[in-house]
């Protein structure tokens, strides 16, 4: 499983509550063998905090899962910067399929085809009006 969180890293002033509701989030044993993939929004604004001050202040180097952040934004309805963090997803996604499926079930064969799927689903639905 995967959780996306969006964090507005131009916004200092919730990056606290932001991070204690992820790390309740995280803390659920429902989640407990999920990987994060952080998104730190608005990188285009000026005073924003980089994506190393967002990683540091979610303290993302202690968690013992799986995790990535890269830095995000709006320009033109368009979004940027999340491709890299969805196809990182994929790929450890990915490598935790089983070999073979159960009966009736068709896995994607490689990483970039679950890439795909993920993109295209991204592309429908990140552009803003």
């Amino acid at each position: 499983d995967l959780l996306v969180w969006m964090v507005d890293s131009s916004d200092r002033e919730i990056i606290p509550e932001s991070i204690q509701e992820l790390h309740k989030y995280l803390a659920e044993e429902d989640l407990k063998d999920t990987i994060l993939l952080v998104l730190a929004h608005k990188q285009d604004k000026e005073g924003a905090m980089t994506v190393a001050e967002v990683a540091e202040a979610f303290r993302l180097k202690e968690m013992n899962r799986p995790w990535h952040i890269t830095g995000s934004f709006v320009r033109s309805g368009v979004f940027f910067g999340i491709q890299e963090g969805f196809r990182w997803a994929a790929e450890v996604l990915s490598s935790k399929l089983p070999a073979s499926p159960p009966p009736g079930v068709a896995l994607p064969s490689t990483p970039s085809t679950t890439f795909s799927t993920l993109s295209s689903i991204i592309s429908s639905s990140t552009t803003l009006s």
